[in-house]
């Protein structure tokens, strides 16, 4: 029995020691640590002198979108237009489509890098999410 209760001891005591980390809406977790999340990367076969879309889900009534995080090789791509589809339901939290559509402008390799951020904000958070694209133009 003191062995039952000496191991029921220690593992409250580990348990309120080491409590769960939680996110808040911040996009930190309770802890005060940063949440770090994955850089996301996809990998999109086109054709030389053809045009080629990436959508991503955006939540554009918070202000936030995906914007080019670096300059396009030029000599490879180039963006023709953006483009924005907002939901029309009234859903709540229903996510809206940003379309980007390039340009391949001669064979070879490049990448589109995208940041998750507001546009009138210079500086973008630092737990903002990062898409990355790796283009092969054949």
């Amino acid at each position: 029995m003191r062995v039952f209760i000496l191991l029921l001891s220690f593992a409250n005591f580990y348990c309120n020691a080491n409590p769960p980390i939680t996110t808040s809406s911040d996009g930190n977790d309770t802890t005060g640590r940063k949440k770090i999340l994955p850089l996301l990367t996809d990998t999109i076969e086109t054709k030389n002198d053809s045009e080629f879309n990436i959508q991503i889900r955006a939540s554009l009534g918070s202000g936030y979108q995906w914007i080019l995080e670096d300059s396009l090789d030029n000599n490879y791509i180039t963006l023709v237009r953006t483009t924005f589809a907002t939901d029309s339901t009234e859903m709540a939290a229903k996510p809206d489509l940003q379309t980007f559509v390039f340009k391949a402008l001669k064979k070879g390799s490049s990448s589109i890098s995208f940041i998750y951020k507001r546009p009138w904000k210079k500086n973008a958070e630092t737990n903002a999410e990062r898409k990355k694209y790796h283009i092969k133009i054949i």
